[in-house]
Order: structure tokens, then C-alpha cells, then sequence
């Protein structure tokens, strides 16, 4: 009777000890349905990571904006004279501004005044730009890749026609200047070899043959 008891007594330990192993593994399995399965919990007033020790957030963490950080200026600016293929002279802010295309270099007109000999193309390339900029409004972009301004004073940047389009890009790409890199690349360094290559590949302006025999 004494065995019969003892063995009784362990059965019912180990059936109690079994109800409440599953009842724990039960009740678990239901609570992390509840929070989810993202590694996430909500509660009630934000969302937060699992773990007693996860940091509170009132809100999902933002999504990283890698578009390229732009500087162009949307005023307008009246170009009051075209000095060459790459420099031209707008009024900002009331007063006369010489500003220097960015990534490009025309060839020099050797006009008077200038301090370096006329180059192949040089007239070619003011006259042109001269039809595409002159009585025009243009807008500007700095480059943070490179420095604002020139050791001259001029401001370094793209310039932009009232349609939109890249007026050194048109340069290059019309055949009436170079690609220019000073130093360091610049951000449209891709767009205006390819623009050169362009040019080359088609003949075009000072990339024609025997444009530039007489040099």
C-alpha cells in the first residue's frame, strides 16, 4: 500500500509539473504572435525593439535620403555681356558679377585686353555662345566639389537657360569647347566627357577636320 501511495504521489507530481510546462510554453508562443514577428512591439503610444533594454521610439527610424544635395539658385539673373566661351557677366544683388562656366574651357579669343594669344576656335566659340546667352536670363549652380571662386574673383558655376537646359554641356557637346577638369573632379565631370566625346565622334566645331589648320 505504502509503494502503491509513493508512486501515486510522484505520478501526480509529474502531471502537475506537465500541465503547467505546456500551459508556460502556451501562453509564450501566444504573447510574441501578439507583438509580431518584425522584432518590433507596439505600445500603444510608439513602437520599440524587443528586450526590456531596447530603446523607445515614438516613430519607425527614417529612411536615409541619399539624393545628391543640389546648390542651384532658381532667381534669374539678366546676362549683361558674353566675354567668351566660358565667362560671362550677370547683375546679382545690384552689382555687375563675372562668372566662370564650370567644367568647360573654350578656346581663347585673344581680343584686346586679354592677356593670352587667340586660340583655334576661340572667335567661333564667343560668337556662339553670344547667340545662345545674350539677352537671355540665366540661373547658376555651385559645385561643392569645387571652390566658389576663382583666383580671379569669378564665380565658379553652371549656368542654365530659361528652358532648362545645361549651357556648358550645349558648349561641349556643340563642339565649341573642351571638357575641363581643375584638380578635383566636379559633379557633372561624367556628363560633359561624354558630351566631348560626342563631339568628336560627330565632327563637330573645332573637332572638324582642318578646323584648325591655320594653328
Amino acid at each position: 500500500m505504502q509503494m502503491f501511495t509513493k508512486n501515486f504521489h510522484k505520478r501526480l507530481i509529474f502531471a502537475v509539473l506537465t500541465v503547467i510546462t505546456f500551459s508556460f510554453l502556451y501562453f509564450t508562443d501566444n504573447n510574441n504572435k501578439e507583438k509580431g514577428v518584425s522584432g518590433y512591439e507596439e505600445t500603444g503610444v510608439g513602437v520599440r525593439e524587443k528586450g526590456a533594454d531596447a530603446p523607445f521610439s515614438r516613430t519607425p527610424t527614417p529612411v536615409k535620403n541619399n539624393q545628391p544635395k543640389t546648390n542651384k539658385d532658381k532667381t534669374e539673373y539678366k546676362v549683361t555681356y558674353v566675354i567668351d566661351g566660358d565667362t560671362i557677366r550677370i547683375i546679382k544683388n545690384g552689382k555687375s558679377l563675372k562668372v566662370r562656366l564650370l567644367g568647360i574651357n573654350a578656346p581663347e579669343t585673344g581680343t584686346p585686353g586679354s592677356y593670352r594669344k587667340r586660340e583655334c576656335f576661340g572667335m567661333e566659340a564667343l560668337a556662339y555662345a553670344r547667340k545662345i546667352i545674350s539677352d537671355n536670363n540665366v540661373s547658376l549652380e555651385t559645385d561643392d566639389t569645387q571652390s566658389k571662386y576663382d583666383k580671379y574673383g569669378r564665380l565658379l558655376a553652371y549656368i542654365y537657360l530659361p528652358d532648362g537646359s545645361d549651357v556648358g554641356e550645349k558648349m561641349i557637346k556643340d563642339g565649341y569647347a573642351y571638357e575641363y577638369t581643375y584638380r578635383y573632379p566636379y559633379k557633372k565631370q561624367k556628363l560633359y566627357k561624354q558630351a566631348e566625346e560626342y563631339a568628336k565622334q560627330h565632327n563637330l566645331g573645332l573637332w572638324a577636320p582642318g578646323a584648325c589648320a591655320e594653328f
